[in-house]
This record gives structure tokens, C-alpha cells and sequence, in this order.
């Protein structure tokens, strides 16, 4: 007899236009459960974050940090340009997305330790949507 798997599970709340993504994603990717493909997702984002947390914190790397938001909360926009001053932000980039949604990409070219803080400084922004993270090496994107 197998010991069986114990599973817990997570919930989250998302607006229907995603949900639909989900499916639709779920479907096009062969995923036998919207389940497997979010835990694949996270995953996949764990391990890009504990790829930046293994460098050293000396290290000078660059990162693109984009976030898309609603520009009608005035918090989110606030908390961004205090982001942005606080930190050695190389270069800004805000679009406009559609009438409600905002895009910021910020490049940052600094120590890992900063990069790092940064990265948690965005991820604690109210009100944001999605956010991706992509580092930049001498060698390679990571």
C-alpha cells in the first residue's frame, strides 16, 4: 500500500477576464488541471526569486522590473514615485495601457542587495496586477 499525497488547497480572487485566460491557458497547454499549471506558474517565479536572492548581495547586476497597475488609485501612484526616488532607477518607462491600466518598467542597475530591496518594495505596492522581474547579466537574461 503507497502513502497517498496529503493536499492542501489555495485560493486566490481574480477579476473573470482571467479566469477565462486560465482556462483557456489550461486547455492550450495540455494541463490536466487549472491547479498543476498555477503551481507550475509559482514555481517557476520561485525559483527566479531564489535565483536573485543567491547573488551576492556585492554584485552589481541589472534588473526590469514591470508592473501593471490602475492609475486611478492614487495610493499605487504615489507608492511608485516614492519607489522611484528612493531608489538609483536607471530609466522610467510608463504606458498607458488602456483607460483604467498602467504599465511602469523601471531598469535598475545597482548592487544586488538594492535590487533585491527594490524588488520587495514593488511587490508591496497596493493595487498592482501583474509584475515580472527579469534579470540581466553580463552573460545572459536570466
Amino acid at each position: 500500500m503507497t502513502e497517498k499525497t496529503i493536499r492542501e488547497t489555495i485560493t486566490f480572487s481574480c477579476d473573470p477576464e482571467f479566469k477565462a485566460l486560465v482556462g483557456r491557458k489550461q486547455e492550450e497547454l495540455n494541463y490536466q488541471t487549472k491547479s498543476q499549471m498555477i503551481r507550475d506558474a509559482l514555481q517557476n517565479l520561485f525559483q527566479k526569486l531564489e535565483m536573485l536572492e543567491n547573488i551576492p548581495n556585492t554584485k552589481i547586476i541589472t534588473a526590469i522590473i514591470s508592473v501593471i497597475y490602475d492609475h486611478r488609485s492614487i495610493e499605487t501612484v504615489q507608492q511608485f514615485l516614492h519607489i522611484q526616488h528612493s531608489f538609483h532607477i536607471s530609466y522610467s518607462f510608463h504606458h498607458h495601457l488602456n483607460h483604467n491600466e498602467c504599465i511602469e518598467t523601471l531598469i535598475i542597475r545597482d548592487e544586488a542587495e538594492n535590487v533585491k530591496e527594490l524588488v520587495k518594495e514593488v511587490h508591496g505596492i497596493s493595487g498592482t496586477g501583474s509584475t515580472t522581474v527579469q534579470l540581466v547579466t553580463e552573460e545572459k537574461l536570466i
